[in-house]
Formats: C-alpha cells, sequence, structure tokens
C-alpha cells in the first residue's frame, strides 16, 4: 500500500525518550495501534471491529493505580480522563501500543492517535491528525497500523511493505 505521512500535532516537550507520566513529550519510536474506539453518535461510518465510546468510558492515567494505562467505566476512585469529550479530539481514537504490554506504572499513559484541533495545537504526548486523515489512517489499519513517530509516517503493515521507512 505504500508509506503515508500525515501532518499532525505531538506532545508540547515534542518528540524523544518517554521520561514519565505528564512529561508532555510524544515517545520516540515504532508503535501499532491495537485496537480503536469511536464515538457512534458522530462517527457513524466505522469499521466493524471498533468499540463504541460511551459516556461513562475514561482512562486511567493514575500510577498508583492497578488499572493505570487502562480503559475504565467512571466515576473511577484514581484520576482519569474522560474518553467521551465535548471537543470532538477523541470522536474517533487508535490505542497505541506504547507502555501496553508490559505496563510500567508512571513511565506514561493515554498515548493515542486522535483528531487534532482545528489548530493543531500541542497534545500531552499523543499524535493528532485531521479528521480527514485519521478516517484515512483507520481504513489503512488491516490486522495492525504501525506507526512510526519522529518523522512520523503511517504504513499498513503487510509482507510487501515489511522495510523500514526512511525519516
Amino acid at each position: 500500500m505504500g508509506p503515508h505521512r500525515f501532518f499532525c500535532a505531538i506532545g508540547r516537550n515534542g518528540i524523544g525518550p518517554k521520561r514519565h507520566e505528564g512529561d508532555g513529550i510524544t515517545p520516540i519510536g515504532r508503535f501499532l495501534v491495537i485496537d480503536w474506539l469511536r464515538r457512534a453518535d458522530v462517527w457513524t461510518v466505522s469499521r466493524l471491529d471498533s468499540h463504541t465510546i460511551k459516556r461513562k468510558d475514561g482512562w486511567c492515567d493514575d500510577p498508583k493505580s492497578l488499572c493505570y494505562n487502562r480503559q475504565v467505566v467512571l466515576p473511577f476512585r484514581a484520576r482519569t480522563e474522560a474518553l467521551w469529550r465535548d471537543d470532538r479530539v477523541y470522536d474517533l481514537v487508535g490505542l497505541l501500543n506504547f507502555n501496553w504490554r508490559p505496563r510500567i506504572l508512571g513511565r506514561g499513559s493515554a498515548i493515542f492517535l486522535h483528531i487534532a484541533h482545528s489548530d493543531y495545537r500541542a497534545t500531552a504526548g499523543c499524535v493528532a491528525v485531521s479528521r480527514c486523515d485519521m478516517q484515512k489512517a483507520q481504513w489503512l489499519w488491516q490486522r495492525r497500523l504501525q506507526i512510526d513517530i519522529g518523522g512520523f509516517s503511517v504504513r499498513s503493515r503487510t509482507p510487501k511493505m515489511a522495510e523500514p521507512t526512511r525519516t
């Protein structure tokens, strides 16, 4: 399918080695989109295997919690961020496998591929692309979408495209 590059917003402190929760850094490296979450009320055209975001869905970003870097139901006893957002940036979310397995408490959580604000303002560490590019990325996903951060490129993982992209 070939490499695809998208203009994106990154963490307020740039791209680099992720040090800890809340550092504002987008982690450098190659990651997979391991799942898709979407708001069915606004994102009606979607892959059948995406999961619906409900009003009470959240993401635990509290390093003291055993549910750290995992989806939870709100209200939750530890610090969380809501997945149902009025600003629409989480209408479609690609879950990146950063700090997924093994999960290290405090290393960083909720590193998502999501929709950018119209001014492409910095994120807390996520990668954010336009709504149109997010739709393209979702359809590029066959089994797992691979994202190279640090010269951001996106490509489908197929045997034909096994060689790394130059950035």
